[in-house]
């Protein structure tokens, strides 16, 4: 826990950061509802679905730990990785919860902002079933996306610079996740390769569930999936892990 509040009070340091931080995302988010009232303006269910879907997405944006990859990522190139295994605390964990208090100084910074200024833009009925299953999607995805860049991270010991890749993957989860558009409004040929993906469940899944779009029978087959997914990313990062120490202790720390 000292991780996380020490890393929540580093993320609140610097004011101006945090002024520009907040006028950037409300303003980003603003030009995207500009867009789709333009694309949209003779279809008022349209732009009433995709200003909530631009609004909640964003937020749901805040929850994810991007820096958990070059958080990892340069400790490994660095050498660091191989004093922190003498620490009780393992660097993923380590990593996990420093991000975690980025994330919390994030929403208070962006997220709350956010809320109130499109509060009746994100106001829709939801009924506490779909509000239950919305958040354990949400859950599933956050480890998804903590699993998926702390591979990258480790990855590093052999790609020494990750920040082109990560880039990479940002923009592709954002844009095949549903992130920025909906699954459902793509090409036949997108969403085909959205399905195979596990980024459908870090933006579209949830946000389908939120909005009432998907059905009961539908939504337990693509939790079902995503469970599966959540162990074959475990898996994976175990075995990165164990390689990247071996390579460690072979070249004698």
């Amino acid at each position: 826990m000292n991780f996380l509040k020490i890393s929540v009070k580093n993320s609140m340091e610097y004011r101006w950061s945090v002024f520009f931080s907040t006028i950037s995302s409300v303003f980003s988010i603003w030009i995207m509802i500009m867009l789709w009232k333009y694309l949209y303006h003779n279809d008022v269910n349209m732009i009433t679905y995709m200003n909530r879907y631009i609004v909640v997405a964003n937020i749901i944006a805040i929850f994810y730990c991007r820096g958990i990859a070059k958080r990892i990522g340069d400790r490994v190139s660095n050498g660091m990785f191989a004093l922190d295994l003498l620490k009780p605390i393992n660097i993923f964990t380590m990593s996990w919860l420093l991000e975690l208090g980025e994330v919390l100084a994030s929403f208070i910074i962006k997220g709350l902002p956010i809320i109130i200024l499109y509060f009746n833009t994100m106001f829709w009925k939801i009924s506490f079933h779909n509000a239950f299953f919305c958040m354990l999607a949400l859950i599933i995805g956050h480890i998804i996306f903590v699993l998926m860049y702390s591979i990258l991270g480790f990855l590093a010991i052999v790609l020494f610079d990750i920040w082109p890749f990560q880039r990479l993957l940002d923009d592709t989860i954002r844009f095949i996740g549903g992130g920025i558009i909906p699954l459902t409004i793509m090409p036949e040929q997108l969403r085909s390769i959205a399905t195979l993906l596990p980024f459908q469940y870090l933006y579209s899944f949830p946000l389908q569930i939120m909005f009432n779009k998907i059905e009961t029978q539908i939504m337990l087959k693509y939790f079902f999936v995503g469970f599966l997914w959540l162990i074959v990313l475990i898996l994976l990062n175990l075995f990165v892990y164990r390689s990247v120490m071996k390579k460690v202790v072979i070249q004698g720390g």
